[in-house]
């Protein structure tokens, strides 16, 4: 790289402000070289979200160690959110011509290429619209249930859902289940009609994406393809604007979208967004022109698989899944609905896409070992699925704390008479519950932590104790570490530095979202 005399660095920020994998040996070679490196010139490109404190610090980090290493910055580290509206695309397309000049390059044209092609025909018969073929990567299930289980008018409702697994799907207690979304019937409606198309209209697909990155089976009907596969939910990309200025033929419109991607005014593209989904904005512009369905599709998202902690133990429940699912309500006021928890609750719903992974959480591979376990909200479901999976073990079985925070007592009377019941029989010793907003003194997990040090201290003081949390981020996680950190110190009586490292010899099982 020195002898280049030239760099450009594109690093993302795993887990907590940790390197990715395949950039650690780079930066452990960078740390240990003693290379003159006085005569490189690099930037670097962070790519992180905001939703987690330590934004973009993988990329800060190697900014850091080759300027303290002698390099010199050709352009100042730029930092790519992929929590903002347009998932860090502006801030690219702003970096990358600065970046292709200091290259001594011409930045050229951002165009769209197709990635996808279709043969379109007609069929009435064809079993395609009886029997839709699978998406790629998932099976189908079945709805069994639905059970509410906030009290009526209480916002937003918790849902209990049971669903059916196809045949050889298994799972284990701590995993997830990917659920395939479908949008609203009304919006693919309106979006077929505003693009001229005909909703029985059969399409054999062929893409050059790689494996991985289509989920869209080799043929669907067009009712199909915009119902399951392309997002209407999400919000407009800069592709699918591109590709409607293209062919618009309104000039008023047509600087609109030229406002809406240029990266020096990221003001318009924000104001787009904020209450715009995909499916109005092609309702509204097809009226100014229409791009091929081949470009619509290359620059329309796919819908992306919802993540959900499956909160059943295979013990109990070998051929279906619970979860529980708090319905998502977003844009201005809350009047919008996330796509995924709107289509779970939908009535008459059968059949759902799904397959099971791997989780974050498992349970103890030493049933012995004692467990603290922290919840908020839904969060709850993995640590259902673990309490479910202690209720079929045998032998000496390591006792289990929950500290569960929620907004109201009597918000989920269901749920609360489930964990009782784990109290009741045993399979969990010590449950404590915080309302953050009743009354005059909200109370939250932390403050239970804090204020319990004693039962904490009795598990903790174990080092095989493992700790599960899952929740929103919003810095929780970091916080309960110092609350354990304090109480081993206090308890234990060590200093700071050994009560860190005593922390760290325990099992940490963390999930925010």
């Amino acid at each position: 790289m020195a002898k280049k005399g030239l760099a450009i660095i594109i690093c993302s920020t795993f887990g907590d402000g940790e390197l990715p994998n395949n950039a650690m040996k780079f930066y452990d070679q960078l740390c240990e070289t003693t290379e003159d490196l006085s005569q490189l010139k690099y930037t670097v490109l962070a790519l992180g979200s905001r939703d987690y404190p330590k934004f973009c610090a993988a990329g800060h980090l190697i900014d850091e160690k080759l300027a303290s290493k002698g390099a010199q910055r050709l352009l100042p580290l730029v930092e790519l959110d992929a929590s903002s509206s347009d998932k860090g695309e502006g801030a690219f397309e702003s970096w990358a011509p600065s970046a292709v000049m200091a290259l001594g390059f011409k930045m050229p044209e951002i165009t769209v290429k197709s990635t996808f092609s279709f043969k379109h025909s007609t069929n009435p018969e064809d079993p395609i619209h009886k029997q839709p073929l699978q998406p790629l990567g998932f099976e189908w299930g079945v709805m069994l249930s639905n059970t509410v289980l906030t009290p009526d008018g209480f916002n937003p409702t918790m849902h209990r859902y049971q669903i059916k697994l196809p045949v050889g799907m298994t799972y284990e207690a701590g995993d997830h289940v990917a659920i395939l979304a479908q949008n609203n019937p009304e919006t693919v409606k309106s979006v077929i009609t505003a693009l001229h198309l005909k909703e029985d209209e059969i399409l054999d697909v062929e893409t050059t994406l790689p494996e991985g990155f289509n989920i869209i089976p080799e043929k669907v009907t067009v009712k199909q393809l915009f119902s399951q596969y392309l997002d209407l939910n999400g919000i407009p990309s800069r592709n699918l604007i591109r590709v409607f200025r293209q062919v618009c033929t309104n000039q008023f419109k047509k600087e609109d979208l030229s406002l809406y991607l240029d990266p020096s005014q990221p003001r318009y593209y924000s104001d787009l967004t904020k209450d715009t989904s995909i499916g109005e904005f092609i309702i509204e512009f097809s009226s100014y022109g229409i791009p091929s369905l081949e470009a619509i599709v290359s620059a329309t998202p796919q819908i992306r698989p919802r993540l959900y902690s499956i909160a059943s133990a295979p013990e109990n429940t070998v051929r279906s899944i619970d979860l529980i699912i708090t319905d998502v309500q977003f844009g201005p006021g809350g009047t919008r609905n996330g796509l995924c928890t709107s289509f779970l609750k939908r009535f008459g719903l059968t059949k759902v896409a799904i397959h099971c992974q791997k989780g974050c959480f498992g349970y103890p591979t030493d049933p012995s070992a004692p467990m603290i376990m922290a919840a908020l909200g839904c969060g709850i479901a993995p640590m259902l699925s673990l309490l479910q999976h202690r209720e079929n073990l045998s032998g000496k079985i390591g006792n289990a704390a929950l500290f569960f925070g929620c907004r109201y007592r009597n918000t989920y009377p269901i749920l609360d008479s489930i964990l009782q019941n784990y109290v009741e029989i045993g399979s969990m010793q010590d449950l404590y519950v915080a309302y953050s907003r009743e009354g005059t003194t909200k109370t939250y997990i932390t403050d239970l932590m804090m204020s319990n040090p004693d039962v904490v201290w009795k598990y903790w003081s174990n080092p095989k104790t493992e700790y599960y949390y899952c929740g929103p981020a919003r810095g929780i996680p970091d916080q309960l570490h110092d609350i354990l950190v304090q109480i081993t110190m206090d308890k234990g009586h060590m200093t700071r530095e050994e009560a860190e490292a005593f922390c760290a010899q325990h099992p940490h099982h963390v999930e925010s979202f």
